[in-house]
């Protein structure tokens, strides 16, 4: 079972790291992001790719309050993406040895078991490899009004923070460095983005095909098993991972 049953123990807490180094965790995300400055060039970097439509085929479109996991090694899948983020944060969580890869859209509902999910899949997805280390690229919100996206970043260094393994921070293009003013109104720069499993790299979009909906991702991939948890529903990319539940 990949979700913690209450009261059960949990492992000493382990670091998230940025430059092979453990995070302080902030007061705010001013704070974050100008005690850690050298993530703002990463941002720059991920916000100057050309933006790009991805064609349905091999695309594994991953919904608000959804999470999606798979290998480079799936012949179905070959992108994870997910669009419509405002104030959602868009979480992709990889292991470099193994390749496997976790796409969350996270609204702020159940963060850290959320991470926790994360975090879990793509351990069973790198059963077996004994290389490698898991990196996190964190992208979206933006300078809301009500905060919620200063919110829900805190969250998420939170729960990353308390996971059981060491995770390096790679990409932090949130709230602040994802955010632009048109006509004195605040908007984010990016609101999607498609991971290649393959080439393992990170492409803005700004629409899906939109026939590709997550009531028939069972019949366009035969590979996905949908597996309910609360508010949350998990997609994992079974074919040729190895992975069973």
């Amino acid at each position: 079972c990949l979700r913690r049953a209450a009261g059960e123990a949990v492992g000493a807490a382990m670091p998230l790291l940025i430059n092979d180094q453990r995070i302080q965790l902030p007061s705010s995300t001013a704070d974050f992001t100008d005690r850690y400055s050298q993530l703002e060039e990463g941002a720059k970097r991920l916000k100057s790719k050309p933006v790009q439509k991805i064609d349905p085929k091999g695309l594994l479109y991953v919904q608000q309050r959804e999470l999606a996991a798979t290998t480079p090694q799936d012949a179905s899948v070959s992108v994870l993406g997910t669009e419509d983020a405002t104030t959602c944060h868009i979480v992709v969580l990889r292991h470099t040895g193994s390749g496997a890869t976790c796409l969350g859209h996270c609204d702020g509902s159940e963060t850290e078991m959320t991470v926790s999910l994360m975090l879990n899949a793509t351990k069973s997805l790198s059963v077996g490899c004994d290389s490698g280390r898991y990196e996190v690229h964190l992208i979206g919100g933006f300078i809301d009004e009500r905060s919620l996206s200063h919110a829900l970043t805190l969250e998420l260094l939170k729960a990353f923070n308390r996971e059981s393994e060491n995770i390096h921070l790679e990409t932090y293009c949130l709230t602040e460095l994802n955010d632009v003013v048109k006509k004195n109104v605040h908007w984010p720069v990016i609101y999607g983005i498609g991971e290649y499993l393959y080439f393992c790299s990170i492409t803005c979009l700004v629409m899906f095909t939109r026939f590709i909906l997550c009531n028939i991702l069972c019949k366009i991939f035969s590979c996905v098993l949908n597996v309910h948890y609360e508010n949350y529903t998990f997609n994992y990319g079974m074919e040729n991972s190895g992975l069973a539940l």
